[in-house]
């Protein structure tokens, strides 16, 4: 992995589908891979992938410091065309974001 670039940015209105997920940081990573394929799966039978156009997102929506780690949510996430009317469905959520948000841009590989 190349060195990742930090930014803030600030995000409007930008539309996202997510599965959230309530637990330990550790507890996350053991379950992200079954989250993210969840994601993905409902986002190809609805065909919201765009290649070059959707993110990927990792939402960390607590302060670790604060509250309790059993408690902590965490949600995977990605972007999806606001004109694209989108329903919640089983544990697929969908909302809209703004804020200024830490950024990371990054390229990973498969492994």
């Amino acid at each position: 992995m190349n060195k990742p670039n930090i930014t803030i940015e600030k995000i409007t209105d930008m539309q996202i589908i997510y599965v959230r997920f309530k637990g330990t940081y550790i507890a996350f990573r053991r379950n992200s891979r079954k989250l993210f394929n969840t994601l993905f799966t409902y986002a190809e039978e609805k065909n919201l992938l765009i290649p070059g156009v959707t993110k990927v997102l990792t939402l960390y929506h607590d302060n670790p410091y604060i509250t309790e780690a059993k408690n902590l949510r965490t949600s995977v996430a990605m972007t999806v065309k606001t004109d694209i009317i989108s329903e919640a469905a089983g544990p697929i959520g969908v909302t809209a974001i703004s804020g200024r948000f830490g950024v990371g841009h990054f390229e990973i590989s498969p492994n």
